[in-house]
């Protein structure tokens, strides 16, 4: 987000094509207000992306009538083949995504899983 950097992009007339790391690290009110490189896409709609705002992907998902991944809150509640994603316990910004079969094996053994 420096000023410098930013203006040698725009001095190479680049247009920059967002994506969820950018999102991720630099901050979207940083970017709605401060990143003056042209950019694909509406930076409006970056905020959709943001896990835990009120009108997130799950929500235009919802509106448009399409399926989304169902939150499970309870792991016994699981009763067929699913894929499982977790936050990462130390890094804020990783998930792992696990079969459904590993989480409730291990579950059992580790309760950190549990």
């Amino acid at each position: 987000m420096k000023p410098g950097n930013q203006k040698k992009m725009r001095d190479k007339n680049t247009i920059f094509i967002p994506n969820r790391s950018f999102t991720s690290y630099c901050g979207i009110d940083e970017i709605e207000n401060n990143f003056k490189v042209p950019m694909f896409g509406s930076r409006n709609l970056l905020r959709s992306e943001e896990r835990g705002e009120e009108r997130d992907y799950y929500w235009l998902l919802e509106k448009a009538g399409l399926p989304y991944p169902e939150k499970i809150n309870n792991p016994e509640d699981i009763d067929s083949l699913v894929m499982v994603k977790l936050p990462h316990a130390v890094k804020k910004l990783e998930t792992r995504v696990l079969h459904g079969s590993f989480f409730m094996t291990n579950s059992r053994k580790n309760p950190v899983l549990s």
